[in-house]
């Protein structure tokens, strides 16, 4: 039987405009073949054998979660000798555990050990203060721009 453009029904697809790309066709190679399934033999795996845990170690994860700052956390004694043991520190030591404290608290920090957590923080106070060249513990807690209460003009314009 011959169609309207006056080739049979068979040359149909012949003479038909065929796209560049090769979307949509079927590959003479057929479907890409996938990796092996993974074997279940136990030999095979990589990963070391569970071994059961003593209940001192199981207790020793539970305690390594991060808490908040303890309510009516103090310099305790041995904090105090730490201190006073490192050469390099200039700062006043309360007036700089008030100021780390008042930073944990309004950045809700948590940690697991606050001890360690206080000396690493007296440790960066320390350096911080030398870097801006201060060694008086007044002028390290000096914020920038405070003023002595004297708000006029200058003296040289008096």
């Amino acid at each position: 039987m011959l169609n309207k453009l006056g080739g049979s029904e068979s040359d149909l697809g012949q003479n038909s405009p065929q796209p560049k790309s090769g979307l949509g066709r079927n590959s003479s190679k057929g479907r890409p073949k996938s990796d092996p399934k993974p074997s279940i033999d136990p030999s095979d795996l990589i990963d070391p054998p569970i071994v059961p845990q003593t209940a001192a170690q199981q207790n020793r994860k539970k305690n390594h979660k991060a808490v908040s700052m303890p309510e009516g956390f103090a310099i305790q004694a041995d904090m105090a000798k730490w201190y006073a043991e490192q050469p390099e520190f200039t700062l006043d030591m309360e007036a700089a555990t008030a100021q780390w404290r008042d930073a944990m608290l309004s950045k809700q920090r948590k940690y697991v050990d606050w001890p360690a957590a206080w000396r690493n923080g007296m440790r960066n106070a320390n350096k911080w203060a030398l870097e801006r060249g201060s060694r008086s513990p007044a002028a390290a807690n000096q914020r920038m721009g405070a003023s002595n209460g004297d708000y006029g003009p200058p003296e040289e314009y008096r």
